[in-house]
């Protein structure tokens, strides 16, 4: 089963319980989230909620760390430079 990641953009800092509200408000809309995550994205803090058969439940320090470094704000690969050994001979 695919899993399903929402984010929900907020311009004001909202308490945790409105953020519960809007997250479960967005799983009512969205009939086919079964799984998955709901981030709620504020300027100041920011809340996670976890979705497992269309059941929210908030995330725990655990989780957080994991989504955070993973799906969220993953660290950018930076692919290292090519070896090079010896001269490199030119043909003319």
């Amino acid at each position: 089963m695919e899993k399903l990641n929402a984010v929900i953009d907020s311009h004001c800092a909202l308490s945790l319980e409105r953020s519960t509200e809007r997250a479960k408000k967005y799983l009512r809309e969205a009939e086919d989230f079964k799984d998955g995550y709901i981030y709620v994205d504020c300027p100041t803090v920011c809340d996670l909620f976890i979705v497992e058969n269309r059941k929210m439940r908030p995330c725990t320090t655990k989780e957080w760390s994991f989504y955070f470094k993973t799906m969220l704000y993953p660290p950018a690969v930076v692919a290292p430079e090519p070896v090079r050994r010896g001269k490199q001979v030119t043909s003319l």
